[in-house]
């Protein structure tokens, strides 16, 4: 099935001229052919201009919009959701990439599955560690969300939580869902609020193969944020925390209420949406628990104790220290496995994939996806992950 008439993109950017046209660029040698609005507040009057550009110069249905610089994102994404005429859509982050073969299998399996509100595959993390090599790791691969009720897909979600929002979606599901996040002001609840609100008009599924890859976030990037993660809030501001949840929650039920939910016990559904989100709350990852402890050497010169971190059997563990001073293990021992290709001006890319993603997506769809990444670099991979 075509997707052109009846899927849309939408590309928020901010002050980021470069990646956005290394994305632009990779979906117009795709030569996609679906809708795709380019949603700019950036600050500065030369990116706008830039960017205006490049929409511009390229064969792809680009419709571009300019905000002011001040608007807030909720705001200008929802302006967005407006302009979108097409039955299925989804978000793109302008540093990221999406792989436009993956779009199409979302949309046939929602097209054909009418109880699924979205679908998306795995996503990677693509981080360039110097001018010639990138390393790439498995990051989003939870099961489908596929529960039967609302209370048991929003537990799936925060048992193991990883963001929705990119998915392939309904659009209506997700209108709908913007529409009601005016006094959620945090972007940790706002986040939250349009990963759930989806749940209520069906499931999520997973499907297996690589849908999406995610620029990893320089650690000056997560430093400089504020109120993103619980633990960080909670730390800074408990009070402002607990006042903003219970606003959050609110909203939440007045959704539900608003979308076929009987809230006649409503003190039973506060708890349960209590409880729900005491199992996101408890959960953290390595690298959160990194950033936390970066916080308390920095802001209170405490030397935080190592926990170890259980990832691997302990012979990987081994391994790894051998790895330090014999260099790298082949087959299927190895922790990471090196992969070479060619840029067409005769330059190479080498990317380090980790196991853990080499064993789940197997070595044909590995192979498939690098030589996306690499069409997706382009030429000049040194400047273009600047």
């Amino acid at each position: 099935m075509k997707i052109d008439n009846k899927y849309s993109m939408i590309i928020p950017t901010y002050n980021r001229p470069v990646l956005l046209k290394r994305l632009i660029s990779y979906l117009s040698n795709k030569q996609v052919g679906f809708q795709i609005f380019v949603l700019d507040s950036s600050s500065n009057e030369d990116t706008k201009r830039d960017n205006k550009c490049i929409c511009a110069n390229t064969n792809l249905k680009i419709a571009y919009f300019d905000y002011p610089s001040e608007i807030i994102g909720k705001d200008k994404v929802l302006d967005g959701l407006k302009k979108v005429d097409t039955e299925y859509m989804s978000f793109c982050a302008d540093d990221d990439i999406v792989f436009p073969d993956s779009i199409k299998k979302c949309l046939d399996f929602l097209v054909d599955n009418a109880d699924y509100a979205g679908c998306h595959a795995y996503y990677l993390n693509f981080t360039n560690i110097n001018d010639k090599e990138c390393q790439i790791s498995l990051e989003y691969s939870s099961p489908s969300i596929d529960g039967n009720s609302f209370s048991e897909r929003s537990l799936q979600l925060m048992l193991k939580y990883e963001a929705i929002f990119y998915a392939v979606f309904r659009t209506d599901v997700l209108r709908n869902s913007f529409k009601q996040i005016e006094n959620i002001n945090s972007f940790m609840f706002q986040e939250l609020f349009l990963s759930l609100t989806p749940l209520i008009a069906g499931k999520v599924k997973r499907l297996n193969f690589i849908y999406y890859g995610r620029r990893g976030a320089d650690p000056h990037e997560l430093l400089n944020r504020s109120k993103w993660h619980p633990y960080e809030w909670f730390a800074d501001n408990p009070e402002e925390l607990i006042e903003e949840y219970l606003v959050y929650r609110d909203t939440l039920l007045n959704y539900m209420k608003n979308n076929g939910h009987d809230l006649k016990d409503i003190e039973k559904y506060k708890k349960l949406i209590n409880l729900v989100h005491a199992a996101y709350f408890v959960n953290t990852t390595e690298s959160e628990r990194a950033h936390f402890s970066d916080r308390i050497r920095t802001d209170w010169n405490i030397q935080v104790p190592q926990q170890a971190v259980i990832e691997f059997p302990i012979y990987f563990k081994l391994l790894g220290i051998i790895r330090k001073y014999v260099g790298f293990f082949s087959g299927k021992y190895a922790l990471e496995k090196s992969f070479r290709f060619k840029n067409p001006d005769g330059s190479s890319i080498f990317y380090r994939i980790k196991y853990p993603m080499l064993k789940q997506i197997g070595s044909v769809e590995l192979n498939k996806i690098l030589k996306e990444m690499t069409v997706y670099f382009g030429e000049n991979f040194v400047q273009k992950n600047k």
